[in-house]
């Protein structure tokens, strides 16, 4: 071998070597991209099979709806996820393609019995209807990113709240008739027993169809809420559940933990929310403490949220406005003491940035929702 071709031989080598470095780099880098991405709103496609299952039985074409909502078919598999987006859409579609107002209730009045999943197991085979709910608000998000069950117990009657990323939307309405109707219908089937809730709340107005809700729940409605909630009183907090199970509460609870941490490492937005929340306190908490709580940096934290179209700002301002709302609604603290709670140190900072969400005071929010609730009973 002469020694120019040894020279061009050792020139591919070279080359090839580049090559072999350069695709490892871009690897990592696309690896590290991957990782930084932010997480995409979803559902479970078992609660996506039981709409498009619905609306077959309402007659809808089903290929049909599939393609109008944007739904994938090969997301629809055991364990699968779809995205939110569609999710909702094919609600709408669903809903208008049905022609039934009460299409949200029918899905969860018919399919809840059906449905076999992690969270289902781990929530029936608890104690009682107040460790039930307590699983159901910790494990949701195993289901769903986009989407909470806060649940505030107290010694008399416990409040599960329904709460989507972004706040109440119009096109929520029949996605919060369903989550309510299903609760309940859950509530009822672990029990054994056809319990009334206290009191069962809406964001939206009422509608049409309000008797199909008043034969559903048989308790007071009220509507144009803050957000959707469920009230459930203590003696239905302690019956006990048909599938109770100590034992297998506990391997159930075991594996529904081990995918909930996979799920908080990637629910930025979801995570956000709950430090805001966790941080009300005389104070409105700061993006960087909010940042250095989910292992990031302030700039990565940025970037993140924007890519879901929202910021640290919006999101701090939806939540102190969802929790001032709340608090007026309970009738339960004073203004100073909500103020404090939703992160303003002065009632006049409040005062001020509640004119601005509604264009009204606190105390007129107060007075006019305390005589719609008591005009509904």
């Amino acid at each position: 071998m002469g020694k120019g071709q040894t020279g061009r031989t050792a020139d591919r080598v070279a080359a090839r070597g580049e090559g072999i470095r350069g695709e490892a780099v871009r690897d990592k880098r696309d690896e590290r991209e991957r990782e930084s991405a932010p997480p995409r709103l979803s559902i479970a496609s078992r609660i996506v099979s039981r709409v498009v299952e619905h609306a077959k039985a309402c007659g809808v074409d089903v290929d049909a709806l599939l393609q109008a909502s944007g739904v994938d078919p090969n997301d629809l598999v055991l364990g699968g996820r779809v995205p939110f987006a569609p999710y909702l859409r094919l609600w709408q579609e669903a809903l208008a393609r049905s022609g039934d107002p009460a299409f949200g209730f029918e899905v969860a009045r018919t399919g809840g019995g059906a449905t076999h999943d992690l969270l289902r197991f781990v929530c029936m085979t608890g104690a009682d209807m107040r460790e039930a709910m307590s699983r159901a608000s910790r494990y949701l998000a195993i289901t769903t990113n986009a989407s909470s069950w806060p649940v505030e117990l107290a010694e008399d009657t416990a409040v599960i709240g329904i709460e989507r990323l972004g706040g109440f939307h119009p096109d929520h309405q029949v996605l919060d008739e369903f989550t309510a109707a299903e609760i309940v219908t859950l509530g009822r089937l672990f029990t054994g027993v056809d319990w009334v809730p206290r009191e069962v709340r809406f964001a939206h107005k009422e509608p049409p169809h309000v008797e199909v809700y008043r034969a559903f729940f048989r308790s007071p409605l009220l509507f144009g809420c803050a957000r959707a909630e469920v009230h459930v009183d203590k003696d239905v907090l302690s019956l006990p559940l048909t599938k109770g199970d100590a034992a297998m509460g506990t391997f159930f609870a075991e594996e529904a933990e081990k995918l909930l941490d996979a799920e908080r490492s990637a629910d930025v937005i979801g995570g956000v929310r709950r430090l805001i929340r966790d941080g009300l306190r005389g104070e409105a908490p700061a993006i960087g403490d909010v940042a250095a709580e989910l292992g990031m940096s302030t700039r990565t934290l940025r970037r993140r949220l924007e890519a879901e179209n929202v910021s640290f700002v919006g999101l701090l301002d939806e939540t102190r406005f969802a929790l001032a709302k709340r608090y007026l609604e309970g009738g339960r603290l004073s203004i100073a003491e909500i103020a404090f709670f939703v992160g303003f140190s002065e009632p006049s900072a409040f005062h001020r940035a509640f004119r601005r969400w509604t264009g009204t005071t606190p105390q007129a929010y107060a007075r006019s929702w305390a005589d719609r609730a008591e005009r509904s009973v």
